[in-house]
């Protein structure tokens, strides 16, 4: 049966419970271990020999439970469950009728003491500025292959790419595989560090086909510069020689630091020199002391002109960020324009172009990826918010503004020093996402922006 065809509606599993179906209900989360062979028991437990000398079973339905921050959304986790060929159907609607077994608890019980396990090696002992813990430490002999894994979005992307270069440079005949989302994949074009780009899709489907093609790789060393559970997942479904990621203290997800092989806590505060740091361990038995403080290489590609950009001088601005809280007053932008002296040219993706029309005095530039690296190299200076096309401008050198609110610049601010940051001086550090813009980013008013561009320009201009 297709898969898709197995996840089913309340009303749907009603019909079948009348006619003797099997139902069990769980959370489903995948850090519980073994649930595809407690499926399997619970199937084995409702099939039958017939008088014929058949095999015959009840349907089994699984009803997928809401959990509190579920490692994955209820439906990815239909999906999950339903590629399991002891499944009949999955539901993960909610369900009035009462299950013939309830599995939340037990799940609830796993989740937890994992949950503590966690804890429990965190407060054993690996204190922060770069001790880390190793369970085990194969050698790497010959030319090693080397898995990075930085799926998304841009701006994360683009903060790694130095540390690629560093673990290449370390191993000047390795094969460097980069593991993305094909929507980024453009950022790693002619990327003379990166032998091998490798694209993931979203599906379950794909992530399990893609850690079988991984795993026939026979990776010598991957590391982890995602940190999140599901990128630590197929890494360690790729059964590299060493895994290396971010330790407890560091790691997005806590949980993702259980399957690493090394963990390592840098002390850096910038997410460029962490992920420095990262790459320098990985290959500390190889690089050179001090490695992680190489110079930052973020070898972009040219780009691709798309669309079409003002003959002169122009400013390039992004409006768009990951969530609303990091963003501009959208109406900041059409007063920004009329402030300037020369076009303000507002980027973003083509979906965003009927938005963008309504902004008054702008000019309207829509394309992809390697149209945006064209229309960066080409400005004359840029404005943004943090963003993944601010930290492109930061990747190529571009004289700018860098507008930041909630968002740590410390942390997360364009990387390089050519581009200038404006933050309200009451902005309080809040990684909370929102829709509407925060108010340190209204309190960042068009005329202090228009201000400090002009600045830029005439600097420019000399």
């Amino acid at each position: 049966m297709d898969t898709r065809t197995k996840i089913i509606s309340a009303e749907r599993v009603a019909d079948l419970s009348r006619s003797g179906a099997y139902l069990v209900s769980g959370f489903f989360d995948p850090l519980v271990a073994g649930l595809a062979e407690q499926l399997a028991a619970l199937k084995q437990k409702v099939t039958f020999e017939t008088r014929e000398g058949t095999k015959e079973s009840r349907a089994l339905v699984v009803l997928i439970r809401s959990i509190e921050n579920p490692i994955l959304p209820a439906r990815a986790r239909s999906e999950l469950v339903a590629a399991l060929a002891v499944v009949d159907y999955v539901c993960d609607e909610e369900c009035e009728i009462e299950p013939a077994v309830r599995l939340e608890q037990e799940h609830a019980q796993r989740l937890g003491e994992l949950i503590a396990h966690v804890h429990a090696r965190q407060n054993a002992g690996v204190p922060p500025g770069g001790r880390f813990q190793t369970r085990r430490s194969p050698d790497l002999v010959g030319p090693p292959r080397i898995l990075v894994l930085r799926l998304r979005p841009m701006g994360d992307v683009i903060h790694t790419l130095p540390a690629a270069v560093l673990l290449k440079r370390s191993f000047p005949n390795s094969h460097v595989s980069w593991l993305i989302r094909p929507r980024w994949d453009p950022l790693l074009e002619g990327n003379p560090f990166v032998d091998e780009v490798v694209r993931l899709e979203r599906s379950i489907g794909a992530v399990w086909h893609r850690m079988g093609t991984l795993r026939r790789e026979r990776f010598d060393l991957a590391v982890d510069f995602q940190g999140l559970i599901q990128s630590a997942v197929v890494a360690k479904g790729a059964r590299p020689a060493k895994l290396v990621g971010f330790g407890v203290e560091s790691v997005r997800e806590k949980p993702a630091a259980l399957f690493y092989s090394h963990t390592f806590n840098p002390a850096a505060a910038h997410v460029v020199d962490r992920n420095m740091e990262l790459a320098a361990f990985a290959c500390a038995d190889y690089a050179a002391d001090g490695a992680w403080n190489a110079v930052r290489e973020f070898p972009l590609p040219q780009g691709r002109p798309e669309g079409m950009l003002p003959g002169g001088k122009f400013v390039l601005a992004s409006p768009f960020a990951g969530w609303g809280s990091k963003q501009w007053p959208f109406e900041f932008w059409s007063e920004l324009a009329a402030l300037l002296e020369v076009p303000l040219v507002l980027n973003g993706p083509p979906s965003a172009a009927r938005q963008l029309s309504e902004i008054r005095g702008a000019f309207v530039h829509v394309c992809g990826v390697s149209g945006l690296i064209d229309a960066t190299r080409r400005a004359t200076a840029v404005i943004g918010v943090d963003s993944g096309p601010l930290h492109v401008a930061a990747a190529l050198g571009k004289p700018g503004i860098a507008l930041f609110g909630p968002t740590d610049p410390a942390r997360n601010g364009p990387y390089g020093g050519s581009l200038q940051v404006l933050r309200a001086a009451g902005a309080v550090t809040d990684y909370h996402r929102s829709e509407e813009p925060d108010p340190s980013m209204r309190a960042l008013t068009p005329a202090m922006a228009a201000r400090a561009l002009t600045a830029v320009l005439e600097g420019c201009a000399a």
